[in-house]
């Protein structure tokens, strides 16, 4: 049976269940705010076959929101951990999962320090400080500002994806912008399994739809990324669509220090402040911008492919200009 809320869903302070709004087949009529007080030193465990681990974070699954609204979710926790190990499980941290028809900005706003997402088992997911759309429909813009110091996100598993600071999408229609925003320090992202993907500072898109621009910021300072398996890839600071139609631009810029980039499998890829379309469709310019220093990027394995402050376009159409442009000091791709 379906819920009608008809104001604002509105959910602050602590609870044992970490400040959770979920809302799954619901009618919203307003808005949905999560902005739970500055937590310190919290720990959020899910164990078990089917579990899930959701802490700061709003969860909105077959949504029906028939009128303009606001979708805001703000994480201000220290100290924070989430863990989610068994067969199915997901853990999400700081973040917004939609799902369904949306009207009205959807903004995930992460301020954290020493924060770990951990998820272990065969089809687990980790998303820390992320917007991560299935299967929506959203009139508005998609906005992430991930603000994060001394942060370690981890998926290990057959099928496990580890997203951090990032936008990540399948099967969506977007009428507006999805902007991501990442200006963070000291962070370790890494998916490890079969079928594994690392994404970090980026923005994913696959079978989307975009009317407006696509824009990822990533600004950021002592980064990890890491994807191991047999079909991993790894995305840092990137903007990647697969399948997708852009009717706007497809901006990516990079400014950042001392990062490491690492996809190491049978046929990974690693992708380094770079933007990567495949299959895919564009009406208006594409632009990357990369002033990097002391940057690794590794892709290892048979069928590998390693691209670095690049612009990369397979089976794609571009109506407009296509615009690289690098500085960089102490770089090395392999």
């Amino acid at each position: 049976m379906k819920n009608t809320i008809k104001t604002i869903a509105f959910i602050s302070g602590v609870t044992c269940f970490f400040t959770i709004p979920a809302f799954a087949g619901s009618d919203i009529k307003g808005a949905v705010i999560n902005i739970p007080s500055k937590i310190k030193k919290d720990a959020n465990v899910a164990v078990g076959k089917d579990n899930q681990a959701t802490q700061s974070s709003t969860h909105l699954k077959n949504m029906n929101m028939d009128r303009i609204g606001a979708t805001l979710n703000v994480n201000q926790g220290k100290t924070n951990v989430n863990v989610a190990a068994g067969a199915d499980n997901e853990a999400t941290q700081g973040s917004i999962k939609a799902g369904g028809k949306l009207q009205g900005v959807v903004s995930n706003i992460n301020k954290s320090k020493k924060n770990i997402n951990v998820v272990a088992g065969a089809d687990s997911k980790a998303e820390q400080a992320s917007v991560v759309m299935k299967d929506s429909k959203i009139k508005g813009a998609a906005v992430n500002t991930a603000i994060g110091k001394n942060t370690v996100n981890v998926a290990a598993g057959n099928k496990a994806e580890a997203t951090q600071d990032s936008i990540s999408g399948s099967d969506n229609k977007i009428t507006g912008a999805a902007i991501n925003t990442s200006v963070s320090q000291n962070q370790v992202n890494v998916a490890a399994g079969n079928k594994a993907e690392a994404d970090q500072a980026s923005v994913k898109l696959e079978k989307s739809e975009v009317t407006g621009g696509v824009i990822n910021t990533s600004v950021s300072k002592n980064q990890v990324n890491v994807a191991a398996g047999n079909k991993v890839k790894a995305q840092q600071a990137s903007t990647v669509m697969e399948d997708s139609s852009l009717t706007g631009a497809a901006i990516n810029t990079s400014v950042s220090q001392n990062q490491v980039n690492v996809a190491a499998g049978n046929k990974a890829e690693a992708t380094q402040a770079s933007t990567a379309m495949d299959g895919s469709e564009v009406k208006g310019a594409v632009v990357n911008t990369s002033v990097g220093q002391n940057q690794v990027n590794v892709a290892a394995g048979n069928k590998v492919k390693a691209q670095q402050a690049s612009s990369k376009l397979e089976g794609s159409k571009v109506k407009g200009a296509v615009v690289n442009t690098a500085v960089g000091q102490n770089q090395v791709n392999v």
